[in-house]
């Protein structure tokens, strides 16, 4: 009778321990944050229960992921950055659990991965794929896979030489954030016409591609809310481009004049002017005024040694970032007393 209980009462603890390791995983991003990072596959293999991290970035031995990976069952986040591995094996459809999957230059600078599994269609619980500098992806069949994935929020695709997206694009209708900078040769209208299909698409990503300006197809993304425009060399801008934006990056695109059609933008709370050295930003300052939900401004790095003597369009600001500029101490406290209300960065 006596080891009878004694083995029911570790049955129960055995139960209880798995209910507590359960309880422990990781159910926010915070808590993912906090979860431990484990770099070494043998390690995490070892004691594949405790694992919900893996980084395996840089390791230039790795050249294959073994089959045993299906282990990580709980794995969350896997980061395979940079690794020598060509291809993915089909035991990656296991990890049901996997949220974030980072394949950056995956196989590079031997040979780039070229298509996906299908298998990774099947982990429901994917929101981010990292597909960033893998030009020789199949990209029209990784959309047929990737549009599988119920919660899929999050694509980079950053330097890929895309020319355009395939038509399997129109697929991700869950997806909120797409990145597509550093794809000089990219047909944006074509893009847009495509992104259109994706009603949930809020943050669009286009830095480093030089383009001159955007196409009227850009109004047809009618959820965009953040468009990252940096590294272009925009010098007109439509009225009525994406009118619901309330933040706006025109980082280093060489501006000298801020386009009036600008003024279009009144939901527009964030505007990022940053390091555009030439800006006339005395004719800038009436095109902000008349942005009335503007909040945010950031001029660091422009070369600014005085702001214009009127700064009346900028006291509705709650935040100016005026970092990197040689502002002299006594024109910082003309900007204090001038813009009491707002929080300035020097």
């Amino acid at each position: 009778m006596e080891r009878k209980l004694v083995r029911c009462l570790a049955l129960a603890a055995v139960l209880l321990g798995a209910r507590a390791a359960h309880a422990q995983a990781p159910t926010s991003a915070e808590e993912l944050r906090q979860a431990p990072v484990y770099r070494s596959l043998v390690e995490a293999l070892s004691e594949p229960d405790r694992v919900y991290r893996l980084d395996l970035r840089d390791d230039r031995e790795l050249t294959a992921l073994p089959p045993e990976i299906a282990r990580l069952v709980h794995l969350q986040e896997l980061n395979l950055q940079d690794t020598r591995i060509a291809g993915l094996p089909a035991e990656m459809g296991r990890l049901r659990s996997l949220r974030h999957l980072s394949l950056q230059h995956l196989g590079e600078p031997l040979e780039t991965l070229r298509a996906l599994p299908p298998e990774i269609g099947e982990l429901d619980q994917l929101e981010t794929v990292n597909l960033i500098g893998l030009p020789n992806l199949d990209f029209a069949g990784t959309f047929k896979i990737l549009a599988r994935l119920p919660r899929l929020r999050n694509l980079p695709l950053m330097n890929n030489r895309l020319r355009t997206l395939p038509e399997e694009v129109r697929g991700l209708r869950g997806l909120e954030m797409i990145w597509l900078g550093r794809n000089p040769d990219l047909d944006l209208a074509n893009t847009f016409t495509k992104l259109a299909n994706l009603p949930k698409l809020r943050q669009l990503g286009l830095a480093g591609n030089r383009h001159r300006s955007l196409p009227p197809e850009l109004g047809e993304l009618k959820a965009l809310r953040h468009m990252w425009l940096a590294g272009n060399r925009l010098e007109t801008w439509r009225e009525t481009s994406a009118p619901e934006l309330t933040s706006l990056v025109f980082k280093d695109n060489q501006l000298t004049r801020l386009p009036a059609s600008l003024t279009g933008q009144l939901r527009l709370e964030s505007l990022s002017l940053a390091t555009n050295p030439d800006l006339d930003l005395g004719h800038a300052l009436p095109v902000l005024g008349r942005l009335e939900a503007l909040q945010h401004l950031d001029l660091r790095d422009c070369d600014l040694s005085a702001l214009p003597e009127d700064l009346a369009p900028l006291r509705r600001l709650k935040e100016l970032d005026l970092r990197g500029n040689a502002l002299p101490d006594r024109e910082r406290l003309r900007l204090q007393k001038s813009l009491a209300d707002t929080k300035i960065h020097f």
